[in-house]
């Protein structure tokens, strides 16, 4: 299977949960870090580095003098933490944008997000007030995966409302919802994918559902565009 896109469903690089194993071994030794969508990204950089140094894989990051995708990356990390701040970050960076959109329509790399990171990735995620928090609105998010679907994150999270999981659920029953519990993440190729973590990941579509858990392969998936 060839991955394209993995969808984490929060809490990055804080358990050994195999998923950034899993990741290192797609990366080639090095992968591009964004923790921009983080209220404290220092801390974030800091547990992925710690964490990729035991796969031997460097966490490189752009600065005011690297405004483009340096050359050899293969897989780029889209960091949790607030989605309207990382929507803002590439607002104010089209060009980046545009270049991992491209690279990634072509293949050339493979997109990664916990929470955040992995919700922006659809033409829509969960609003503010839809995270957990008995809403179940939508807003657009980056588009770069353009099917009928979107991701909601930390499905399991102890604190969260089975009415609005419930809800989430039944307000969108004509889309793919992909949900994806805490330290489990979701290897996505072109036609089938792959659980890998501690929880696991459920598909539902026209009222529907149908969980998978670590190991697991879901071989129904639509293609990502």
């Amino acid at each position: 299977m060839k991955v394209r896109s993995v969808l984490i469903g929060g809490w990055e690089f804080t358990k050994d949960d195999g998923i950034d194993q899993e990741i290192a071994k797609l990366a080639g030794g090095k992968i591009l870090f964004i923790p921009d969508a983080s209220k404290f990204p220092e801390k974030q950089i800091d547990r992925a580095t710690i964490k990729y140094n035991n796969y031997n894989t460097k966490i490189l990051l752009l600065n005011e003098n690297l405004k483009s995708i340096p050359k050899g990356i293969k897989v780029i990390y889209l960091g949790g933490g607030q989605p309207e701040k990382l929507m803002e970050y590439f607002h104010n960076n089209p060009s980046l944008l545009k270049e991992i959109k491209g690279k990634w329509l072509k293949g050339e790399i493979i997109l990664c997000g916990s929470s955040t990171g992995a919700m922006v990735q659809f033409k829509e995620m969960l609003a503010e007030d839809s995270r957990g928090k008995g809403n179940a609105n939508l807003i657009p998010g980056l588009g770069l995966i353009k099917n009928n679907a979107f991701v909601a994150p930390h499905w399991n999270e102890p604190d969260g409302s089975a009415q609005w999981r419930e809800k989430i659920l039944e307000a969108h029953k004509e889309k793919l919802i992909i949900t994806v519990d805490e330290y489990t993440g979701l290897f996505w190729g072109e036609d089938k994918a792959k659980v890998v973590g501690l929880g696991g990941v459920n598909i539902a579509s026209n009222g529907k559902i149908r969980n998978y858990k670590n190991g697991e392969a879901i071989p129904t998936l639509p293609l990502l565009t």
